[in-house]
């Protein structure tokens, strides 16, 4: 076993001869100025946000761009034309999905519904993997306090959450709050079995559904979802300034 000795000379600039530095420099350069100028020629589309695929590009490019940067024994050469493919085939695939729907679908996917009339659509959550807070905090930045202003909301390709009010006389009269419940007077949510306490109207917190229910009955399953959490929709109010 070799011995070992602590040495920040060797830590920091290695035990190459410093005439690689003028490599890295040169190499990097090189890579760069050839990266830019594949980038410039070849034609690329103008999206305000990256998909899966722009993704997985900007990755493999980072790696083939990097390694021949400052590995001396990777030829430039070999880097070169990995950069090279990589932006040929992204924007091969590009070309390839604006030939018809179901190309696009094949390469790029389909938005996911989380949101329809109002209700969360628990299938497409599931699907997405995206939580209900997620969700919340888009329909929040949008200037809605409840899911029930919400018509449809959608998980786009590029993971964004585009979402589609109601009109103003459309918009349900009840509606999950997308009020973080930190920031609620009260917030109770009620289970399979238990006695309701007043005659009002509550929300599934599973999905959005909701119904009257009597005082002093029994809370029941969701009709829609089948879970068993009821929030008190009639009854939601903010934390004072004095109370937070």
């Amino acid at each position: 076993m070799e011995n070992y000795s602590f040495d920040l000379i060797r830590i920091f600039f290695g035990e190459a001869s410093p005439m690689i530095y003028v490599e890295i420099i040169l190499r990097t350069l090189i890579l760069y100025g050839y990266t830019v100028a594949l980038m410039r020629i070849v034609p690329h589309r103008n999206i305000g946000e990256l998909s899966h695929l722009d993704i997985m590009a900007v990755i493999a490019l980072g790696s083939a761009v990097g390694d021949p940067m400052f590995y001396p024994d990777v030829p430039l050469l070999h880097g070169m034309v990995v950069i090279a493919l990589i932006i040929i085939i992204r924007y091969g695939l590009t070309k390839i999905s604006t030939q018809g729907t179901q190309y696009e679908f094949i390469i790029e996917g389909d938005p996911i519904r989380v949101v329809v009339d109002g209700l969360l659509d628990v299938k497409g959550m599931h699907k997405s993997t995206i939580t209900r807070e997620d969700v919340f905090m888009q329909v929040r930045m949008d200037q809605h306090d409840s899911l029930g202003d919400v018509k449809r909301a959608y998980v786009e390709t590029s993971g964004k959450i585009s979402v589609i009010p109601f009109e103003e006389s459309e918009k349900k009269p009840y509606g999950l709050p997308t009020i973080p419940p930190a920031d609620m007077k009260s917030f109770r949510r009620y289970k399979r079995g238990e006695v309701t306490p007043i005659t009002a109207t509550y929300g599934c917190y599973n999905c959005g559904y909701f119904e009257s229910f009597e005082k002093d009955g029994k809370f029941e399953s969701c009709p829609r979802c089948h879970e068993a959490q009821w929030l008190d929709l009639d009854h939601i109010e903010l934390k004072a300034d004095t109370e937070n």
